[in-house]
């Protein structure tokens, strides 16, 4: 890269990356001031890799004090009062929420 920084040439995929697959889109207008500054009117980058159906192993590496110290805060968890209703309208019940802590905190 020669002007610009690694950040500026971040920004500036993105924004290709959104504008460009916004010019596809009729019923989608660019503000004026967008417009008239030219973006939209590349074509964006081809920034992904092409899908394929392949499986490619990979590797998660957490540290073991990482995964101790969650847990510690799991068991630490204050916990709300039940919820008044029979139902999710007061998000997940918390039931379902202790089920999962502790799924995490001891599985």
């Amino acid at each position: 890269m020669t002007d610009m920084t690694q950040a500026d040439h971040l920004v500036s995929s993105r924004r290709s990356l959104l504008f460009g697959s916004l010019a596809g889109v009729g019923a989608l207008a660019l503000p004026a001031s967008m417009a008239s500054a030219g973006l939209g009117a590349q074509a964006a980058p081809s920034l992904l890799p092409i899908a394929t159906d392949a499986v490619e192993p990979f590797r998660v590496r957490i540290a073991a004090s990482d995964i101790s110290s969650l847990r510690d805060r799991l068991r630490q968890t204050r916990w709300p009062d039940k919820e008044t209703v029979n139902d999710w309208t007061q998000g997940a019940p918390l039931e379902k929420v202790q089920q999962l802590v502790g799924y995490w905190r001891d599985g």
